[in-house]
């Protein structure tokens, strides 16, 4: 694979992996809305019970492990798509923990940011792609 291709590949991984870690998010909190009546009445205020916040996390591992296997997939290899993705996605969310600090619990602000990273790589290790290395007939295409 020329260079100019892998690079689209890799753009294409991150911008793939990127949309649906949003889609799954996205999906994923309206299907608590509306199968979990009692997630719904505690979202405006942020003051979910403890098995709410364990479906947050949940929700965000799933979201992260399936944009990471995606862009691996895509691009054919593991870095730096998942590392691109982890981080762009980490740093939107600094700022929002920071607002809501004071709501939820330090341990769920904590888990949140130190592993979504390593979620998003985790991700693109079982979308099989070891090490991010191509094989020698990928690098020849």
């Amino acid at each position: 694979m020329n260079d100019k291709k892998q690079k689209v590949m890799i753009v294409t991984g991150v911008l793939a992996g990127y949309v649906t870690w949003w889609v799954i998010g996205i999906a994923g909190f309206a299907a608590l809305r509306r199968f979990w009546p009692g997630y719904a009445a505690l979202e405006p205020n942020f003051a979910f019970t403890l098995p709410m916040l364990l479906a947050r996390l949940a929700l965000g591992i799933v979201c992260s492990v399936v944009a990471g296997a995606l862009a691996a997939i895509i691009a054919k290899r593991l870095w730096p798509p998942t590392l691109a993705i982890g981080f762009v996605i980490l740093l939107q969310f600094i700022p929002a923990h920071i607002q809501l600090w004071h709501i939820a619990p330090l341990w769920y602000h904590v888990f949140f940011l130190g592993t979504l990273v390593p979620w998003v790589v985790l991700g693109g290790m079982l979308g099989g792609v070891p090490g991010g290395v191509l094989t020698k007939r990928e690098k020849n295409q």
